[in-house]
């Protein structure tokens, strides 16, 4: 995540760039503006390296998480086993929220370069202004589905699997099912 002071420092970036756009220097504009899109253009990328690490830390996590779970949970008393998914299932949700808050930043990131290439005139250069119509279709990502899709599936995906945990200790604990 980013911490307080880089969005400091993105706003005093984003006030100093306002008053030289006041000023008359119009080499001394672009010359900012440039600096500040490529400021800002190493936080988005350094983001979206972020993301993708969380993802693949907590698809690893999960992924190995109820397998061992579901093959010690025999040897575990019921409640313990109960207990470990509400942790799977409190983990999942918090992740979550965690991911939804990195794409809300990088929303904004993306904004900012929008802003930043308009100011600089790039037209066709513009990547990030140019490529808003394609990352903003459907039919992006992963086979069609697009990379928060699939995030939301996966984190689903992984709470069904500790409530079905859950489901089956209970049912073990209440019908005393031998081991």
């Amino acid at each position: 995540m980013i911490d307080d002071r880089t969005l400091d420092l993105l706003e005093k970036i984003s006030v100093d760039l306002r008053k030289l756009l006041d000023s008359s220097n119009i080499e001394t504009k672009e010359a900012s503006i440039l600096a500040s899109y490529q400021v800002v253009s190493n936080i988005k990328i350094a983001e979206g390296q972020m993301i993708w690490s969380r993802t693949s830390l907590f698809i690893a996590l999960n992924s190995a998480g109820i397998p061992v779970l579901s093959y010690f949970r025999s040897a575990m008393h019921p409640l313990f086993t109960i207990a470990l998914a509400f942790v799977g299932v409190l983990y999942s949700l918090l992740w979550h929220l965690t991911l939804r808050r990195a794409w809300e930043y990088h929303n904004m990131y993306v904004a900012k370069m929008r802003e930043h290439e308009s100011r600089l005139k790039l037209g066709n250069l513009a990547l990030y202004t140019s490529g808003k119509a394609s990352a903003d279709a459907s039919r992006g990502g992963l086979g069609g589905i697009r990379a928060r899709t699939f995030a939301s599936f996966t984190t689903g995906l992984f709470i069904s699997g500790y409530i079905a945990l859950a489901i089956w200790a209970i049912y073990k604990w209440i019908w005393q099912i031998p081991k």
